[in-house]
C-alpha cells in the first residue's frame, strides 16, 4: 500500500535510508531524521508495516524572477534490495507528481545519482552545482556565522543571491539554522568571508579527516575577486534536474523580449491533469495563461499554429539549458518555422542557484 507516513512513523524509514545510502555518515543520518523530516512528507510503499520503497518530499520556497513559489525537492528515493525492479519507484514517483499537481505546486527538482533514473519521468537538467576541494581559508578571512542572528544571515544570503541569479531557493532563519546543523554533522560549518573585519560573502563546507569539501561560495559583487575554480580544485559537478508539475502555474513564469501570443498543447503522460491546450500572452514582465477546451481549434499562436510541448520541453523553455531549436530537433517541442521564430523570443531565467543537499 502506498501512503504518506505520519510524523511518528517516519523513523521506521531510517533502516531503508541506511541501506540505500551507506556512504552517509551516521551523524548525518541522525541529523536528517532529527531535523529535516519534521517538515517533509515521506511517501512509502509498505508491506506488513515494513517500508519497502520510499520518496521524500522536502518543501522549499523559490524566488523565480519577481515571484516566490512553493517547490518540491525530491530526495531519499530508495527501494529495498530484495524488492527492486518491481516498479515500486515508478509507482511512488507517479503518485508524487500527481499529488504535486493537485496541490498546484508548479515544479519539482532533484539531484540525481544517475540521470537515467529520472529521464523516464520527464525530468531534465535545469542547472548544475559545483563542489570543490580545498581549505576554506584560502578564499580569505573567515568569521563564524553564529556571530550573526539566523534571520540576518538569511537576509544577507538572499541579497547576494539576487545579485547573481534570477531563480534561487529562498533562505530564512530556520533554513540557515538547519543548514548549519547539516554541515556540522559532517564536520563542517557555514562562515562569513570578510575583508577588513566586514562580511563580504558566505562559504559553506564539510570535512572528513582534514579534507575539506567546499559546497557553496556566495560573494558580494564588489568582493567577487578570483573565481572559485581559481582558488580551489574542482571536485565534481552535480546536475540538478527539474520537472513541471502544474502546467498552468509554471507557464506563468515565462517571459519574452517582446509581446507574443502562443497556443501550446502540453502532452503529459504521467500527470493527466496537465495535458491540454493553453493560450499564452507572454511579455517582458508577465505571462497570462488560459486553459482552453481541447476541441477549441480557433485560438492559435500568432500565425494560428498550435505548438506541441512535452514536460521536458516546457521545463527547458524556462530554464534554458536546452535551446528551442534543439528541443524541436529532439521532439520535445513540435511546430513549424513560425513557431520556432516565435519561441526564439522567449527569455530563459538568467542564472539558477539550487544547492540543497536535503
Amino acid at each position: 500500500m502506498i501512503r504518506y507516513l505520519g510524523q511518528e512513523e517516519k523513523e521506521k524509514s531510517k533502516e531503508l535510508w541506511r541501506q540505500a545510502f551507506p556512504e552517509e555518515r551516521e551523524a548525518y543520518t541522525e541529523f536528517y531524521y532529527r531535523q529535516a523530516v519534521w517538515g517533509n512528507q515521506i511517501l512509502a510503499e509498505e508491506e506488513d508495516g515494513q517500508v519497502l520503497s520510499m520518496l521524500h518530499r522536502n518543501p522549499y520556497r523559490m524566488q523565480i524572477r519577481d515571484t516566490v513559489w512553493p517547490v518540491c525537492y525530491i530526495v531519499g528515493v530508495a527501494t529495498r534490495r530484495d524488492h527492486r525492479r518491481r516498479g515500486l519507484m515508478r509507482k511512488l514517483m507517479v503518485r508524487c507528481l500527481q499529488d504535486l499537481y493537485e496541490e498546484e505546486i508548479p515544479m519539482a527538482y532533484l539531484m540525481p545519482a544517475d540521470r537515467a533514473y529520472y529521464t523516464p519521468f520527464d525530468f531534465s537538467d535545469i542547472t548544475y552545482h559545483e563542489f570543490y576541494r580545498g581549505n576554506p581559508e584560502d578564499a580569505g578571512e573567515c568569521m563564524p556565522a553564529d556571530s550573526t542572528a539566523p534571520e540576518e544571515t538569511a537576509e544577507y544570503c538572499n541579497r547576494m543571491l539576487a545579485c547573481w541569479y534570477e531563480a534561487y531557493t529562498l533562505r530564512d532563519a530556520s533554513y540557515c539554522e538547519r543548514r548549519r546543523q547539516e554541515l556540522k554533522s559532517e564536520g563542517g560549518d557555514m562562515e562569513f568571508l570578510c575583508r577588513e573585519g566586514k562580511r563580504r560573502g558566505v562559504i559553506s563546507y564539510v570535512q572528513d579527516g582534514g579534507t575539506y569539501e567546499i559546497q557553496e561560495i556566495l560573494r558580494e559583487p564588489s568582493f567577487a575577486g578570483r573565481a572559485p575554480e581559481e582558488i580551489f580544485e574542482r571536485k565534481y559537478t552535480a546536475p540538478i534536474m527539474g520537472r513541471v508539475t502544474h502546467g498552468k502555474r509554471f507557464m506563468k513564469l515565462l517571459r519574452s523580449d517582446r509581446d507574443i501570443e502562443l497556443t501550446i498543447d502540453l502532452e503529459d503522460s504521467l500527470i493527466p491533469g496537465n495535458t491540454g491546450r493553453y493560450h499564452l500572452h507572454v511579455g517582458r514582465d508577465a505571462c497570462q495563461a488560459v486553459r482552453l477546451p481541447k476541441e477549441d481549434e480557433s485560438a492559435g499562436s500568432e500565425d494560428g499554429e498550435i505548438i506541441r510541448v512535452s514536460p521536458q520541453g516546457l521545463t527547458s523553455l524556462l530554464f534554458g539549458q536546452t535551446g528551442a531549436g534543439q528541443l524541436m530537433e529532439e521532439g520535445h517541442v513540435k511546430g513549424g518555422a513560425a513557431a520556432a521564430e516565435c519561441l526564439a523570443h522567449l527569455r530563459p531565467v538568467s542564472g539558477v542557484c539550487i544547492m540543497e543537499i536535503v
